[in-house]
């Protein structure tokens, strides 16, 4: 990883409780700091500190942005937010 100037990570903290899955993605972000990364998730834990999210369904861009502009921007992606947080049922 030291010499990657990309880094894929798909699913990298599948299974964790939602304690341990945020310092796992602290840790990572701070080690991969200087890295473009590429952060393949169900999770939206995290997207907070990505630059740009795609949201991808059958095979096609639906959402694209900031989280900043999704959040504000995007009822879908307030309703997945919501639900990543334990918000809504």
């Amino acid at each position: 990883l030291q010499d990657a100037p990309i880094v894929i990570l798909d699913e990298p903290t599948v299974s964790l409780d939602p304690k341990t899955e945020q310092g796992v993605l602290d840790t990572m972000l701070k080690v991969l700091a200087s890295k473009t990364i590429v952060l393949i998730t169900h999770h939206l834990q995290g997207v907070e500190a990505m630059d740009r999210v795609l949201f991808l369904e059958n095979g096609r861009i639906v959402l694209d942005g900031s989280p900043e502009k999704l959040e504000r921007t995007s009822a879908h992606y307030q309703t997945l937010l919501a639900l990543d947080r334990g918000s809504i049922d």
